[in-house]
């Protein structure tokens, strides 16, 4: 082609689309520039793939209009190359593509998450699918394809993706967003899409979504959940059927101090006053047996790309054995003591605490922590054996002696910070097998949560015996209670 061609022709190369690393289509036409007028001579839509050195490895030419045959052939190199090792989930967001493109609207999940993130917002949370199908209508021919993969996981994409097509009255249109899309099996269950400048946003949110699940986990906490996503899709009938006919709330804000019924009138007010670009998003604080939970609940403003807090409260969840509400109770966001001595409360009167007086000493003991009584706090201690069976703790902390100091210290560095007992494994009269959460924030702004599972026998208020563990340590510590426990 290089020695046939007439030297005048010159080549450009216009950018179409990207998949990984190492694969690239692009619209590449040969132009005759002995003409003035540079026309068009030959035109091409060319696959290149290229290997690590960034050598061409492989091409492939396509006629000009035949888009779909070079998107097709680009995402099955891409499937089929390192580039992409959860396949499966590529498979499934091309698929989301090539439905809209045949007018088909995709598979969803009863309780997907639909939000859209644009500063020029089209369609409220929970309107993605007649959006779409308005779309069809306004513009009949319009397709939209994948620019760009910006991370691939297991749990779903974030792409670049460009729409074009012509509105019925003849004009055209191309414009780019950012899509982020989540799988559950087979079905869409999040779909957000952001500004085509907001990638880093869309970036970290995919982030904030790929955390590991919170450890957290009872039929209370599943059930606020599931009451959040309620909110979430305005759904107020659903928001109902999780609540037991004699369900009640208690709001102990400041300023806001009321109690009733959870009666259509109370939930009709949450739905209606909330802003139509809220989303309510829960934090596990605490559980306690498997009918109560602890959340800080947080509503944010999406109509705004940094997405801020318009709302902020705890919520204790109290549900019954057929997980239905039971009991609501709300707190101010800094009222963490009293919610957690609420919580405490309220599993001891559930009958299923054999040791109430273990229960509160460490609820005592815990708050000496926080408010930084570290004399208290010693004195309590002050005969403690210590053993540590953290792997990638520091190795000369061994004893009393080296740990309370250590404490000490961290509790120093970390500003802000505060230790919640997130739930209490296992209990007797001797003591107890706790998970404990420390978190704070670093003098250099950094947010830290150091998980530990911390074995602890008492002699009325005295600490005797403590044994740390790492989280997935768990059964080990849970055996090596029992261990202590056995009559001698």
């Amino acid at each position: 082609m290089l020695e046939t061609a007439p030297s005048s022709w010159q080549m450009t190369s216009e950018p179409v689309a990207i998949r990984g690393h190492r694969l690239a289509l692009t619209r590449d036409a040969f132009r005759d520039t002995d003409d003035a007028d540079r026309p068009i001579v030959v035109e091409l839509l060319i696959i290149t793939e290229v290997d690590d050195d960034e050598l061409i490895s492989y091409s492939v030419v396509f006629d000009i209009d035949d888009f779909d045959a070079a998107f097709a052939e680009l995402d099955s190199r891409y499937l089929d190359s390192d580039s992409a090792s959860h396949a499966h989930t590529w498979s499934l967001v091309k698929e989301v593509y090539a439905a809209f493109n045949r007018r088909e609207l995709p598979p969803t999940t009863s309780d997907w998450v639909n939000i859209d993130r644009r500063r020029g917002t089209s369609f409220a949370p929970g309107d993605a699918l007649p959006y779409i199908q308005a779309t069809w209508d306004v513009a009949p021919d319009i397709k939209i394809q994948i620019e760009a993969g910006h991370r691939l996981s297991d749990l779903g994409a974030v792409v670049t993706q460009v729409s074009k097509g012509a509105s019925q009255q003849g004009f055209d249109a191309e414009w780019r967003e950012v899509a982020l899309l989540t799988f559950a099996g087979e079905a869409i269950n999040r779909c957000e899409i952001f500004d085509e400048a907001d990638l880093d946003a869309a970036l970290a949110r995919f982030d904030e979504l790929s955390l590991p699940a919170s450890q957290l986990e009872n039929a209370a906490m599943r059930v606020l959940a599931r009451m959040m996503d309620t909110f979430n899709r305005r759904d107020l009938d659903s928001f109902l059927a999780l609540v037991t006919a004699d369900g009640r709330y208690e709001d102990r804000r400041k300023g806001l101090r009321d109690e009733g019924p959870i009666k259509p009138g109370f939930a009709r007010a949450l739905f209606i006053e909330a802003a139509p670009s809220w989303q309510g998003e829960r934090e596990p604080i605490a559980i306690r047996g498997p009918r109560l939970a602890l959340c800080r609940v947080m509503y944010r403003d999406h109509s705004e790309v940094d997405r801020p807090i318009a709302v902020e409260a705890l919520v204790l969840t109290e549900v019954t054995d057929d997980e239905l509400t039971s009991r609501l109770v709300i707190f101010d966001p800094a009222d963490i003591d009293g919610a957690i001595a609420e919580l405490t409360t309220r599993w001891i009167a559930s009958g299923e605490v054999a040791h109430p007086e273990v229960i509160e000493t460490a609820r005592r003991l815990n708050e000496i922590v926080n408010r930084d009584d570290w004399e208290a706090f010693a004195t309590l201690n002050a005969e403690v054996t210590f053993v540590n069976h953290r792997q990638l703790s520091t190795p000369d902390v061994q004893t009393i002696a080296d740990y309370l100091p250590s404490l000490r210290m961290a509790a120093s560095l970390i500003r802000t910070h505060r230790v919640e007992h997130a739930e209490i494994l296992t209990h007797s009269a001797a003591g107890l097998v706790v998970h404990v959460v420390a978190t704070g924030m670093s003098a250099e702004g950094f947010a830290a949560e150091l998980p530990v599972v911390a074995l602890i026998l008492l002699d009325g208020e005295r600490v005797t015996h403590v044994e740390n563990f790492d989280l997935d340590q768990r059964d080990l510590a849970l055996a090596r209670f029992e261990e202590l426990n056995r009559p001698t």
